[in-house]
């Protein structure tokens, strides 16, 4: 019975070193979640900016609950430089139809080097990608 009473604070120790590592893993995690910034900038072949526009616009989509977000919001603003003009079909062309339908992305981007917004659009629970 004494080997048991004595062991006890040990057990404590662990349980609290356990908890402490716990809480220091998920700030951690927050952190870098925080620190983690979409490129102001996509450069190269029409298909490198069309496969950075589509994970920034399905990332927008999927914070925005895949439509079911009331609220409006700009998701990015991004530079976009590539030697020919990237469409809209060459962005859904990449984007599964089960992360984001066709009909929920509103196009308006006819140069190849311009400055890109990603909003998410409250009213018409759509993801409009305009040059600004």
């Amino acid at each position: 019975m004494k080997g048991v009473l004595e062991s006890i604070p040990e057990f404590f120790q662990v349980v609290i070193a356990l908890a402490v590592a716990i809480i220091i893993i998920i700030m951690a995690t927050q952190l870098a979640d925080i620190l983690k910034k979409p490129p102001s900038q996509i450069v190269g072949t029409k298909y490198q900016v069309a496969q950075g526009l589509s994970k920034l616009i399905a990332d927008c989509w999927s914070r925005h609950r895949n439509g079911l977000d009331a609220e409006s919001a700009v998701c990015n603003v991004v530079n976009v430089s590539s030697k020919e003009v990237v469409t809209k079909e060459d962005v859904v062309s990449l984007i599964s139809k089960k992360i984001l339908p066709e009909d929920k992305l509103a196009w308006s981007v006819g140069s190849n080097e311009t400055s890109v917004k990603i909003t998410y659009s409250g009213s018409e629970r759509i993801i409009e990608v305009k040059e600004i």
